[in-house]
């Protein structure tokens, strides 16, 4: 991320640049309509509309853009500014509003289906707001990340969050770092997010990011509630019980759909967690969801439309990934729409899964005994799915948005470690088993 201050020109560069060329623009907070102006420069066929609720702001953008409105955004409402923009533009505007979920609400009235969002806020979670809160003194400043004029404050992850709730499809794309004056300070903040096992570059992007810039793409429109609710458990294997209460125990998808959150202490592996869950629970389906997932308003309904789009008879041997590796197009390609750590994935679904990642599965009860004790926590998905395979069906991958919080990295290492060893063996006669995590070899191509 760029270091400089985005408000040393007045115009926020690193927002600017994240624009993508659009027809009709609208602008949430627009001030005096400098962005949009430098934006027109590039693109002179875009039309600007700029909202904003100081009369003094509105009079200057009038004579940068091509349409000005005086709207609070608290009390107003933006059918006077049109329809069927493309591109929607929030430049520091979300931390100003009491109800920040209403507004991005209401976008979606005014906007195209294919519409961008692009936004920037302030990230609370810095160094320099951690260090006031060492201190025990926190003070609101003039401007700056305790602007006094804030009245929501925004991490990383938090505004994710909102924007998912919300029917927006989020990723980090830039923004501004700001470095810490005190290196003992900054070392021991670092060493404390170790602690709390966060790797170094999470942290880095929780802590150091002054300003982080988001593009978002407009979801599809949601499912309505069901008319049966599914007699659906999801089961989350406890390692990291503060995370697991912000992510997978907070999640509104579960609670649309009254599914019984099911929090398991001291599991050994997938499986053993999974079928102490079905002795504990008499429901028919179980998802299978690690503690740093969560889901949105609305993914709970898909859930269930999910689930009853699926025949009885093919009930038992269902697994369902929601981030997985297809085979459609011959080779090996993502699969599902979620966010993984800052990014936004969006593949198609499929009825070919030849993989599914491990985070988040949704099985049958009768298929919960299919899952190896060998496998430990990880590739056990993928051995459901070539289990599916060998009595000649596919597992499916479904396009439900969740926010994969990972805290720590998921890398290539799964593909070398036991579990990847246990898998190839399992499966002699196939030279590479492509994984989510990386193609696993069989231990004749490793001997070669």
């Amino acid at each position: 991320m760029d270091s400089s201050n985005p408000s040393e020109t007045g115009i926020n560069a690193a927002l600017l640049a994240a624009l993508p060329p659009a027809a009709r623009v609208l602008e949430l907070g627009c001030a005096d309509g400098r962005l949009g102006q430098r934006y027109k420069h590039v693109h002179p066929a875009a039309r600007w509309t700029g909202v904003d609720r100081n009369p003094a702001s509105v009079a200057e953008a009038r004579a940068h853009l091509d349409d000005v409105l005086a709207i609070d955004l608290e009390t107003g409402t933006l059918e006077a500014a049109g329809t069927n923009f493309d591109l929607i533009v929030l430049g520091d505007v979300l931390e100003h509003l009491r109800e920040p979920h209403r507004v991005l609400g209401t976008l979606h009235d005014v906007c195209t289906p294919d519409a961008r969002l692009a936004l920037c806020m302030p990230n609370m979670s810095n160094i320099s707001v951690i260090e006031r809160l060492v201190f025990g003194d926190i003070m609101y400043d003039e401007v700056g990340l305790l602007d006094r004029t804030h009245l929501r404050m925004f991490s990383p992850r938090s505004v994710f969050k909102l924007l998912l709730d919300c029917g927006w499809l989020p990723s980090a794309v830039g923004g501004y770092n700001a470095s810490h004056p005190n290196a003992r300070f900054a070392q021991s903040i670092m060493a404390a997010a170790a602690a709390l096992g966060i790797s170094t570059r999470a942290a880095e992007i929780n802590m150091l990011s002054y300003q982080i810039i988001i593009t978002c793409k407009r979801d599809d429109a949601p499912a309505g509630p069901p008319a049966e609710r599914p007699n659906l458990a999801v089961i989350v294997p406890l390692t990291n019980e503060p995370l697991a209460a912000l992510n997978a125990a907070r999640s509104p998808g579960f609670t649309e759909i009254d599914a019984r959150v099911m929090p398991l202490r001291g599991g050994t592996s997938a499986a053993a967690v999974c079928r102490a869950a079905a002795a504990q629970s008499s429901a028919d389906w179980f998802l299978f969801c690690r503690e740093e997932l969560y889901f949105p308003s609305g993914s709970g309904n898909r859930i269930a439309a999910l689930l009853a789009s699926i025949d009885p008879a093919d009930a038992p041997g269902t697994a369902i990934g929601f981030a997985g590796i297809a085979l459609d197009s011959g080779a090996p390609a993502r699969s599902g729409r979620f966010v993984e750590q800052f990014r936004l994935v969006d593949e198609p679904a499929t009825d070919r899964a030849v993989s599914i990642a491990d985070c988040a599965v949704l099985m049958h009860r009768d298929l919960v005994a299919a899952i190896d004790l060998d496998l430990g926590w990880h590739l056990w998905a993928t051995d459901l799915c070539l289990q599916s395979i060998e009595r000649g069906r596919y597992a499916r991958v479904a396009r439900v948005p969740f926010l994969w919080n990972a805290i720590d990295e998921v890398t290539a290492e799964v593909t070398r470690g036991p579990a990847a060893t246990a898998l190839a063996r399992k499966y002699p006669g196939r030279p590479a088993i492509p994984t989510f995590y990386g193609p696993v070899a069989s231990p004749a191509a490793a001997v070669l």
